[in-house]
């Protein structure tokens, strides 16, 4: 197996046992709480650049430069993941703060043709009880 292949199927697996945690914040909140995300990502990142500027092409253990590849590349993808999270909670907040300007009551009036259809349900139950009691011997507690 070529070793960048290796290198990715690794990744692969190691990403797999991540796990989603979500809960929920007040609306004022999410600002605060972004930016908290958004600041753990670029120290993450600081980390990440200083870990592939010790990277040392020139030495001849190859399994050393590898492992500190993997690792810069592991750093990276859990940057991106980070990122991807500022950026869900930043549209979910924008997509809640929309809705918050621009949202109705609900209305909870009955159209015409729900109120025909409803009719016409109560009617099909009176026709099913008078059925059921004409099965039964015409009387309602069940004496015949």
């Amino acid at each position: 197996m070529p070793l960048s292949a290796h290198l990715y199927i690794h990744y692969e697996a190691i990403m797999q046992d991540k796990v989603k945690i979500s809960y929920a914040i007040g609306l004022e909140e999410v600002p605060a709480k972004s930016q908290a995300l958004l600041t753990e990502a670029v120290s993450w990142l600081q980390w990440t650049v200083g870990a592939l500027e010790a990277v040392d092409l020139s030495t001849d253990n190859i399994e050393t430069i590898t492992n500190q590849i993997e690792q810069v590349r592991l750093s990276l993808a859990r940057v991106d993941q980070r990122i991807d999270d500022c950026y869900a909670i930043t549209a979910g907040y924008h997509d809640a703060f929309i809705a918050s300007k621009t949202s109705h009551p609900p209305q909870t009036t009955v159209d015409q043709a729900s109120n025909k259809e409803m009719e016409e349900l109560t009617e099909h139950l009176i026709q099913l009880q008078s059925q059921l009691k004409s099965q039964e011997g015409g009387t309602n507690d069940g004496e015949k």
